[in-house]
């Protein structure tokens, strides 16, 4: 791992450091102190043109607590979100957004740092669009259009007969050709491209005839939809990257992120008549042992889900792990973790001309493959059943 490039941020006018103010507490209160007040607004001041010409720059809110506090997970993340709070008043709200909590314990003292970083720009998730894998259609809902009646007197010269949507472009084109067209021609609820019809979106079975003398007729169906009965929905996202042979994230802003991703699964998990099942997978890269990099991974996942608990415990207001597993059978909801070794590198699935194919990001050939299979993925497997 030695040869590498490595790809670093710096926040200019920060040549020395990036910890931008310190609150520091007495053990056993989450309160703000006025000298810790103070303190924030002076450096709000200072650094608020910074934040508002800089999008990419975030503000990281990092809670402590030392043994004398008993080490408090939960105190240290009381402290980070008012401290969050508190600054985010004394900014725009666009600047409050990029304000993240993280909290550990037991830790060196009891204090909230804040920090600038620039990391977002090389760790933040890239967007991702939406797309079907697989339906399935009904037995009872199969498809068939029929032209009923149809009389041209000056005989037919051409047709043409498709599926369209609302803004007449084609989806599937049914059949084309020279004189009469088809009776009934069957549509097997697929595109063009085999994907499948947008949900709650208005199709129309669509007719162009023209006759032997040059005059057009059209004619539209009224609107099909496609009703759900049941979805399922399949989501992964990558938590955090490691670094080398360590169960510690390789930046602060991927532990940042942590509590709006509990956020996040509590709302879907409130959802109505769903099975919400999720994996908390660890993986690592191709260097070392089978044994020692599966020990390594079921370490970084487990890591990554006792973190998730903490926050989720915290933001429902739960007293202990049994108050959460009690919430989570409630909302039918599954939080698993697995270890996974080297044996899935990471892999994107892309839709390209028709059909999905999974490309490799993941090489372990070259150490960027490797950095990105050292992390924990949140994978979240949603079902949900509709009248």
């Amino acid at each position: 791992e030695n040869r590498r490039v490595e790809i670093g941020t710096n926040v200019i006018d920060f040549p020395d450091s990036i910890l931008i103010c310190c609150v520091n507490y007495r053990v056993g209160e989450t309160d703000i102190p006025p000298e810790g007040k103070l303190e924030i607004e002076n450096s709000m001041k200072l650094t608020k043109d910074l934040l508002e010409q800089n999008p990419d720059v975030i503000i990281l809110f990092h809670g402590m607590s030392s043994p004398a506090d008993s080490g408090r997970w939960d105190r240290a993340m009381d402290r980070a979100l008012k401290v969050r709070n508190y600054a985010g008043q004394l900014v725009s709200k666009r600047t409050a957004n990029r304000m993240m909590v993280f909290a550990s314990a037991p830790d060196s003292v009891d204090m909230v740092a804040i920090h600038i970083s620039g990391d977002a720009v090389i760790y933040r998730p890239r967007g991702s669009a939406r797309a079907a894998q697989g339906f399935q259609v009904a037995a009872r809902e199969k498809n068939k259009i029929s032209l009923e009646g149809l009389r041209v007197d000056a005989g037919v010269d051409s047709y043409y007969i498709a599926i369209v949507d609302e803004n007449m472009s084609e989806f599937k084109l049914l059949a084309s050709g020279k004189g009469y067209p088809p009776e009934s021609i069957p549509w097997d609820w697929h595109g063009n491209d085999g994907e499948p019809p947008e949900p709650n979106k208005n199709y129309y079975a669509y007719l162009y005839i023209k006759d032997n003398v040059g005059q057009v007729l059209e004619s539209k169906s009224d609107p099909v939809k496609i009703k759900i009965t049941r979805k399922e929905k399949r989501q992964e996202l990558i938590l955090v990257n490691f670094t080398f042979g360590g169960t510690f994230p390789q930046s602060p802003y991927l532990e940042g992120r942590m509590e709006r991703i509990a956020s996040d699964f509590i709302e879907k998990a409130v959802q109505r008549k769903t099975i919400f099942k999720t994996i908390v997978g660890g993986h690592t890269d191709i260097i070392g042992s089978p044994a020692a990099n599966q020990r390594l991974s079921l370490q970084r996942a487990e890591r990554e889900e006792k973190n998730l608990r903490n926050i989720l415990k915290f933001l429902l207001k739960l007293k202990n792990d049994n108050e959460l597993d009690a919430w989570l059978s409630e909302h039918n909801v599954s939080i698993e973790s697995k270890g996974y070794g080297y044996s899935r590198p990471y892999k994107v699935r892309v839709w390209d001309r028709g059909y999905f194919r999974d490309v490799l990001i993941g090489d372990d050939n070259y150490p960027e493959g490797r950095f990105i299979n050292r992390r924990v993925a949140l994978k979240y497997e949603i079902i949900k059943h509709f009248r």
